[in-house]
This record gives structure tokens, C-alpha cells and sequence, in this order.
């Protein structure tokens, strides 16, 4: 649920992840970065996302939950084909 925008201005992130502050800056327009999440763009699945290939490069994990438990995958390994992601149903990451 954490916007585009609000990775781009985090001083958090911009102390520990350059990169990936520098990669939000640039990414579509400020409208987009306001309301679209880094999460809805991963799930998305699709291959020409930009925060992709960024969190890949930085060994990014994610914590995908449901009501059944917890599981975290590589974010390497999440995209399964274009427009396709290893989320089971009932899960949300």
C-alpha cells in the first residue's frame, strides 16, 4: 500500500536505497507516483516495470501473507510470465 512517491521522498530510503529513491523520481509522472503503490506495480507482473529490475539488483525479498500463513519469495523468482506473479489467491504482499 505505500505509494510510488512516498518511497521517492522517504530520507530512510534515500539513505539506505539510493537507487531505488533515484529509479521512483523518474518513474512515470508525479500523478502516478501519488496513487499508484510499489506493490500494485509488482504484482502487475509486467517484465517492463521499473522497480523491478532495481529491487531484483538489490536481492529484494517479499512477505506475501493470507488468512493461512506467510511465505516470502525473490523478488527474482515472483515473476512467473508477462503479465503473470506467484500470488496464490487470498494472498496480498
Amino acid at each position: 500500500m505505500t505509494t510510488h512517491r512516498v518511497i521517492e521522498k522517504s530520507a530512510l530510503i534515500q539513505e539506505h536505497f539510493r537507487v531505488l529513491s533515484e529509479m521512483e523520481r523518474n518513474l512515470a509522472t508525479i500523478q502516478t507516483r501519488n496513487w499508484g503503490t510499489i506493490g500494485g506495480n509488482l504484482c502487475h507482473g509486467d517484465p517492463s516495470g521499473d522497480p523491478a529490475p532495481v529491487l531484483i539488483a538489490l536481492d529484494a525479498k517479499l512477505r506475501l501473507k493470507s488468512l493461512s500463513g506467510e511465505r516470502v519469495v525473490a523478488l527474482e523468482a515472483f515473476g512467473k510470465d508477462m503479465l503473470e506473479v506467484d500470488l496464490e489467491p487470498g494472498e496480498i504482499w
